[in-house]
């Protein structure tokens, strides 16, 4: 499942990927909340020229959250365990 917290300690920020009206997107402080749209299976494009992609482990689980923005080429974001 998609749908979690992640936690970038490099950014000092929380990711929240949620659903709204039926679109995957990312929320972040102080009230922002980004679309994404799918490209392929754990990867999808940012509103506003972002790129994320989703890691999973062994057992299909998603373990971090990739950022691709700007001149950010790859900032890992962990689940937070809720």
């Amino acid at each position: 499942m998609l749908v979690d917290r992640h936690y970038s300690p490099d950014a000092e920020t929380t990711y929240v990927v949620g659903v709204e009206d039926g679109n995957l997107v990312v929320r972040r402080r102080p009230n922002v909340t980004l679309r994404l749209s799918p490209v392929y299976p754990d990867g999808f494009v940012l509103a506003q020229a972002g790129f994320v992609r989703f890691e999973r482990d062994g057992s299909g689980s998603v373990v971090a959250l990739h950022l691709a923005v700007s001149r950010v080429y790859d900032m890992r974001f962990e689940r937070v365990d809720r």
